[in-house]
């Protein structure tokens, strides 16, 4: 008979969540992490250097990260993540790139990491060494129920580089963004509160 050890821990970073756990047997070990951020950033790079000084250090793998969504504080400790740990999937929900864009718009003070992240996550996470990416929820066009996507698809392998733009003036782009978000009062606030690198 195997015998099955589990730990779960709920991490203290204030306003956020950082949840990971652990089921191990004595040939195997799962380890997940489900949301890695706190509006406290101090709080939750803490976390994890605590969380990492836990972990064998030649055993430094997170199996499975899940992303219930993307605000800052759920994934801004995911950089300071990705420095300690080699993390093999990532499970994360469907957001329009117009969705990704008001997250931004509304998030100030972040990391450049973060902003390119918002960009495009699928190369992001791909640069930092994850394996498969699955994305779950609608797809861009309104499909209903869409399955999954995953990163790559079996048995291929997708080269990962990622390519940062600013933004072109867009009228159409400017005019849904006022309309989705009353917060902006005038395009020159919107343009001091971008961020990309």
């Amino acid at each position: 008979m195997t015998r099955v050890n589990t730990n779960f821990t709920f991490h203290n970073v204030g306003q956020g969540l950082f949840y990971s756990g652990e089921i191990s047997s004595s040939q195997n070990i799962f380890r997940f992490i489900y949301d890695c951020g706190s509006f406290q950033r101090g709080l939750v790079y803490s976390a994890i250097k605590h969380f990492k000084n836990e972990i064998d250090k030649n055993n430094r793998v997170i199996n499975l990260l899940i992303l219930s969504h993307l605000h800052a504080d759920h994934t801004s400790g995911l950089n300071d993540l990705f420095h300690y740990f080699k993390v093999e999937e990532v499970v994360l929900p469907y957001f329009t790139p117009i969705e990704r864009l008001l997250i931004a718009l509304r998030t100030v003070n972040m990391p450049g990491w973060y902003y390119k992240f918002l960009a495009d996550p699928v190369p992001f996470l791909m640069e930092r060494g994850v394996e498969r990416i699955i994305i779950i929820g609608e797809r861009e066009g309104g499909e209903e129920k869409a399955p999954p996507s995953e990163f790559p698809p079996p048995g291929e392998r997708i080269s990962s580089g990622i390519n940062i733009k600013k933004l072109p003036d867009d009228e159409n782009l400017k005019r849904t963004v006022f309309e989705n978000d009353t917060n902006w009062q005038d395009i020159d606030e919107l343009r001091e509160s971008w961020y990309w690198t």
